[in-house]
């Protein structure tokens, strides 16, 4: 069995029995109680990832690290702790809501990071393992699309958000709106890196502005031109990465539309006439203000309703597609996954104009006119086994029955407008006061 503690880990605690370290204690599962008996009170501990995160003696960390039912030990800088206490804390309860269909979340958007002067630094302290662990309980475990900040301590190689580095994260940098150039500032990857970035609008996008401290700033008149004077009072431009990952989820906002469409469509019980079922974008973040314009009405919690998209397919769409689907026998698995997010991205992202070398971009502008244009055969790069040897035979069967879009041109553009306008967030702020 591998040891909790490598040699180095080991070694430092043996020069400094009595000091104490904060550490993520990893248990085989069904351990954390052990743990829990034999720490201090107020550990925190985290089921969903068999983990303890307490302040113990480099003394009683080491016997611990002797334990077989720890499986690894993993130290955490003193000034992250809380911040990670609290974001397992917040992932937990997320992990329970999407478990027990509490909220049926569509995607998870995490615009969290460590400090920069953590990054890179040897021994690591940044959590990394343990808050990787916890994100790939969503994209491996529960199958949920992660998009992360890839961060905003640039342009030096190697600044990325570690955390971000979890199996399956949609990663996004920030580029300008036209997508021609990458915010100088937006944290970058390594040489050896092998993850999924795209770059997305990130440079003066427009947010809700918080009234409690910014009423008296200027109101830029660009918004004004955008939208209009009275909208403008409460809005205004941001630029950061954390800005860039929420267009990367109104495109995913788009595909999860038009995916439930067609599977409903398809659906014996459903007629010509339905409702979607909402596309919920759940945010952990350090600074939500549930009370900013823009923001509060579009929360899970605070909706009068949740916001479906009313749908009514003309007379023969829904036979039509029917048909096509049961004669070519293709294998589609319409299901909203960091497989299928990642590969329609890939997909639908063009190179940055003044720098192809970096991460591409995938723009949000024409959503309604890329939807209208989907046939059946254009889904099977998507929702189909990519390795699959029988492709090649559906999309022969496909071409044979017409190969019929999979939305009306006016659904289409329903979809755009309700991903524009309608952003329903289950906001989980990481401070412990709201």
């Amino acid at each position: 069995m591998p040891q909790a503690l490598d040699i180095r880990q080991k070694s430092e605690l043996r020069r400094n029995p009595g000091a104490r370290f904060s550490a993520a204690i990893k248990t085989v599962p069904g351990a954390t109680r052990f743990v829990v008996k034999g720490v201090p009170e107020g550990s925190a501990e985290y089921v969903f990832i068999d983990t303890v995160l307490t302040r113990l003696p480099g003394g009683d960390l080491l016997a611990l690290g002797e334990d077989d039912r720890i499986s690894d030990i993993e130290f955490i800088d003193d000034a992250l702790i809380r911040n990670v206490v609290l974001l397992l804390g917040r992932l937990e309860q997320l992990h329970r809501y999407i478990r027990t269909g509490m909220h049926d979340a569509a995607v998870l958007n995490l615009s969290l990071a460590p400090p920069r002067q953590l990054i890179n630094r040897k021994p690591s302290r940044t959590g990394e393992a343990t808050v990787r662990r916890a994100i790939e309980t969503f994209t491996l475990g529960l199958d949920l699309p992660v998009v992360m900040a890839i961060g905003n301590d640039g342009p030096d190689p190697g600044t990325m958000n570690p955390w971000a580095k979890a199996s399956g994260v949609i990663t996004v940098s920030a580029a300008d709106q036209a997508g021609t150039r990458l915010w100088d500032q937006a944290s970058r990857t390594s040489a050896n890196d092998d993850l999924f970035v795209v770059s997305a609008w990130g440079i003066d996008t427009v947010t809700a502005r918080d009234t409690r401290y910014e009423s008296d700033l200027p109101i830029e008149p660009e918004i004004v031109r955008m939208f209009s004077a009275e909208r403008a009072k409460s809005l205004r431009f941001v630029t950061g990465t954390s800005f860039a990952a929420p267009q990367v989820g109104k495109v995913l906002c788009g595909l999860h539309q038009m995916m439930v469409a067609l599977r409903m469509t398809l659906s014996s019980t459903v007629t010509d006439q339905f409702v979607n079922p909402p596309y919920i974008r759940a945010l952990v973040d350090s600074a939500i203000d549930r009370e900013a314009p823009q923001f509060h009405l579009r929360q899970v919690e605070k909706a009068k309703k949740y916001a479906g998209l009313s749908v009514t397919l003309p007379e023969g769409h829904k036979q039509e597609l029917h048909d096509a689907v049961q004669r070519s026998a293709a294998d589609l698995d319409l299901r909203l996954t960091p497989a299928t997010a990642q590969r329609y991205l890939r997909q639908i992202a063009r190179p940055l104009t003044e720098a192809p070398e970096a991460p591409p971009f995938v723009a949000v502008e024409s959503l309604g006119a890329r939807l209208a244009e989907l046939r059946l055969s254009d889904l099977l790069p998507i929702f189909a086994d990519p390795q699959d040897p029988r492709i090649p035979d559906w999309r022969a069967a496909l071409a044979a029955t017409g190969d019929p879009l999979v939305l009306p041109s006016d659904l289409a553009r329903q979809i755009e407008a309700y991903c524009e306008n309608y952003d329903l967030v289950l906001a989980l702020p990481l401070a412990v006061s709201e």
